[in-house]
């Protein structure tokens, strides 16, 4: 699948800078620097020996980048002011298992990394974890194991307003691979149960979500039919709403057409699926939020060698564009399909090469920690004391912070009391209805016995006039 090779990150910045993250052959990790014009400015080389990373932007302009090095140090980085703070805040278990598909998403209050573990001995078979992490503390959650057969595929992960995961990956299930959906809900710290949303009598294959401004949730995906791909659609309305359900499924392409991999974004009110056919990216657009498809059909892009690279920037950045993911190909220049990155600016300012220089490598030299062991985030060092803490501009800021924290956190405990109240009026009415059947089979029972006496009554001599009496009571 085209989102396993080559991964490349490219990051926006409001001083009209784009860093762009790749690994090497050799699994070092760098970067480029390209200047608002696409003129590339600097590479550096940022650390060596990488197995896996992400990278994102926070709305402090902080750049944060999570890998995993070959010795199984968990590295967290952040830049910010053109300086990189690191710090070791895990030890994986490299020689018993791999790890995958590293995503990282970096909120006002919380840090979150997902990822699949694989042990060697069952290497068809991967379990999905979940760490993150706020200034009270850091926890880590097992969103569950999964078999995806000889070829594993990258998670596909997406976040709504309220600041909840979502999540979908490729399951093999019965001779077939099939998506599954997961949901996090931010305010109970809760996954959701696993949910099959895709038909089993189909393989499926190249998944892509995407949660737009509005926060309906698109998935978009690939069916294989006679070793052709054929494009599928559907989506949940207004996913914050717990009610939410999927819409049917829609045909965006016949077998014939052979599109694959497709990626989502928005532009304005207008949704577009940009998807590979042969060495072509196609595009399909709905200008009603997948209520209906339309095929651009004079709107054929060929970048030589292009790749998926994900894509994150500033929220001040683009407003006009929503996108997770972009086609393109990078090396002196920065090339996009669809998009011009460059010329969204306004109010352009020129960069003089002259500024940047090149800095030194910077390599791991923490001491290691136990895996997951790390109650608190926080490091005290006077170098990195600024490290994962939601650190504010002045004291007033702090102090409204302070205030929403403890709103939030009553909120929470009455919640919780809901919750338990709740349960509780639950188990009365269950303890009700088993008094009510009890008592229902006593009537049913008190009636039987009844008949039976009334037949003995009827069956005594009717010249009785006292027996007659009793006998009459009863009717």
């Amino acid at each position: 699948m085209q989102l396993t090779a080559d991964q490349q990150y490219l990051v926006k910045t409001n001083k009209n800078l784009t860093y762009h993250f790749f690994l090497s052959n050799d699994k070092s990790l760098h970067y480029s620097i390209y200047a608002n014009n696409n003129t590339l400015l600097e590479n550096n080389l940022l650390v060596t020996s990488i197995v896996d990373f992400s990278v994102t932007i926070d709305r402090r302009e902080k750049i944060h980048l999570i890998c995993v090095t070959k010795e199984g140090d968990l590295l967290y980085y952040i830049n910010q002011n053109d300086k990189w703070n690191y710090k070791t805040i895990s030890k994986f278990d490299i020689k018993s298992n791999i790890y995958r598909y590293l995503t990282l998403y970096v909120n006002s209050s919380y840090t979150h990394i997902i990822y699949t573990k694989t042990n060697l001995l069952t290497p068809m078979l991967s379990y999905v974890e979940h760490i993150y992490w706020n200034e009270t503390g850091i926890d880590r959650l097992v969103v569950g194991n999964y078999l995806h057969g000889k070829y594993p595929s990258p998670l596909q992960v997406s976040i709504d307003s309220l600041k909840n995961l979502h999540l979908v990956y490729k399951v093999y299930y019965k001779n077939n691979h099939q998506l599954y959906y997961n949901r996090f809900n931010l305010s109970t710290k809760k996954w959701s149960i696993s949910e099959l949303i895709t038909n089993s009598q189909e393989d499926h294959s190249h998944p892509y979500i995407f949660i737009d401004k509005n926060d309906n949730l698109h998935l978009v995906w690939c069916t294989i039919q006679q070793n052709n791909f054929i494009l599928k659609y559907k989506k949940k309305t207004n996913v914050i709403d717990p009610r939410s359900k999927w819409s049917n499924t829609q045909i965006l392409s016949n077998k014939n057409s052979n599109n694959h991999s497709p990626i989502l974004i928005q532009e304005s009110n207008t949704l577009k699926i940009y998807c590979k056919q042969n060495s072509q990216i196609i595009e399909i657009i709905s200008k009603d939020f997948g209520h209906s498809w339309e095929s651009v059909g004079n709107n054929l892009y060929k970048i030589e060698d292009s790749k998926i690279i994900r894509y994150s920037s500033s929220p001040e950045i683009d407003d006009n564009f929503f996108i997770k993911h972009l086609y393109g190909n990078i090396t002196d220049k920065i090339e996009i399909v669809g998009i011009d990155l460059f010329n969204s600016i306004e109010n352009e300012t020129s960069i003089d090469p002259e500024v940047f220089k090149p800095q030194d490598p910077i390599i791991s030299s923490i001491k290691e920690t136990e895996e997951y062991e790390l109650k608190n985030p926080v490091v005290n060092s006077a170098s990195t004391n600024d490290f994962y803490t939601i650190k504010n501009e002045n004291d007033q800021s702090t102090e409204i912070i302070k205030e929403l924290l403890s709103n939030y956190k009553i909120l929470e405990m009455q919640l919780s009391e809901i919750e338990g109240k709740k349960q509780e009026f639950a188990k009365n009415i269950a303890d009700c209805e088993i008094d009510l059947n009890l008592l229902e089979e006593k009537i049913v029972d008190y009636k039987k016995h009844m008949l039976i006496l009334q037949d003995r009554l009827n069956n005594l001599p009717t010249n009785n006039n006292m027996f007659q009496r009793f006998v009459n009571f009863f009717k």
